[in-house]
């Protein structure tokens, strides 16, 4: 195995690692002090939102831009819907969902931008 495999070796057994690690203690932690799982699961989607970011990438052969934006846009919505529950608002529909697309707009225009068009590079950053 080359030096440059090893690394993304590691940074895969790190990451998993972490995001595990913080997945147990913020479980037990909101357990022991709630009795039962509240907010853990707004960690487990932010921490789903940044497996996609950081970790997703490094496990695919093929489509390493497309697939981790699909998974980390249907988490973003997770994440605000879970947060939406959690709190025991009513925001998710009435503003959440309209918020969180046109930010998410963005990120997918640049990736089209940056994907999609076969021009220098100079453009395509003047586009973005």
């Amino acid at each position: 195995m080359n030096d440059n495999k090893k690394k993304v070796v590691s940074y895969k057994a790190v990451m998993m690692g972490l995001y595990g690690s913080a997945l147990i203690v913020c479980m037990v932690v909101n357990l022991a002090v709630s009795h039962n799982l509240s907010w853990f699961w707004i960690v487990s989607a932010s921490v789903l939102v940044a497996f996609a970011i950081t970790v997703l990438p490094t496990l695919l052969k093929r489509h390493r831009i497309f697939l981790p934006a699909v998974v980390t846009t249907a988490a973003v919505y997770l994440l605000l819907f879970v947060c939406s529950q959690v709190t025991g608002g009513n925001w998710f529909f009435s503003f959440g969902i309209s918020v969180a697309t046109y930010t998410m707009a963005a990120i997918w225009l640049i990736l089209a931008v940056v994907r999609g068009f076969r021009f220098n590079w100079a453009y395509k950053i003047g586009v973005i």
